[in-house]
């Protein structure tokens, strides 16, 4: 198994993982994602991503420095891959349509540039999940517009219903257990649907961002407790 293909394996366990309360399992899984990852390009998402789904592992598990630290390599991260979308030059889809091939044609520049915002946005609404657990595991009191934002970005991102179709992990336990189950399957069919259709190219941006997990806003102070 390549290193890209052993980061999505233990990064989808881990995920099953910590949706089945087995918390200890799921950070052991996303820390041996970042094993895989850290061999990826400097640049490449699924660092990102890896790492951020670390420190929630490691938040959930109540190793709060450990948390701190993974998180905040995760958003120094994903500033980078924010650059490397900048620079990246998008190739069009197999499935663009006519209209857009013509667009290609005739105004290359505009049709480029619809694509590079179409991935920053999504660049966009992960970094944001990676924000919004890095507030809650430093207990910081963020601004009302801040929050607003991020919450406007993950919208942006994954659909105004991004509460409702992404894996949140709730640290006050108020989900139940089929819930969360339902919850898993519909992140993973959103992130393949999109990702089939996605050139090779992009698929690291693709898979890092569909597959960062979030945590529910309103987790409240479960998300302060810790045991180092």
């Amino acid at each position: 198994m390549n290193r890209p293909d052993a980061w999505l394996a233990c990064t989808l366990a881990g995920l099953r993982a910590v949706e089945e309360a087995r918390i200890d399992e799921a950070a052991s899984f996303w820390r041996d994602s970042c094993t895989f990852a850290d061999h990826l390009p400097d640049e490449d998402p699924r660092r990102a991503a890896a790492l951020s789904n670390l420190g929630l592992g490691e938040l959930i598990a109540g190793r709060r420095t450990q948390a701190i630290a993974a998180l905040s390599a995760a958003r120094t991260q994903w500033r980078n891959v924010e650059a490397w979308v900048q620079r990246m030059d998008i190739p069009s889809t197999a499935s663009s349509s006519m209209f857009h091939f013509l667009l290609a044609a005739n105004h290359p520049d505009v049709l480029t540039g619809l694509r590079r915002k179409k991935y920053l946005t999504l660049c966009a609404g992960a970094a944001a999940l990676t924000d919004s657990i890095y507030d809650q595991v430093c207990a910081d009191s963020t601004e009302p517009d801040h929050a607003l934002l991020r919450t406007q970005a993950i919208h942006a991102a994954f659909g105004e219903d991004a509460t409702g179709t992404r894996v949140l992990v709730d640290l006050t336990g108020a989900s139940l257990p089929a819930r969360r189950v339902r919850i898993v399957k519909s992140t993973e069919a959103q992130w393949r649907s999109v990702a089939k259709n996605t050139v090779v190219e992009m698929r690291p941006l693709i898979d890092a961002a569909y597959l960062t997990v979030g945590l529910k806003p309103d987790s409240g102070d479960g998300a302060h407790a810790h045991r180092d």
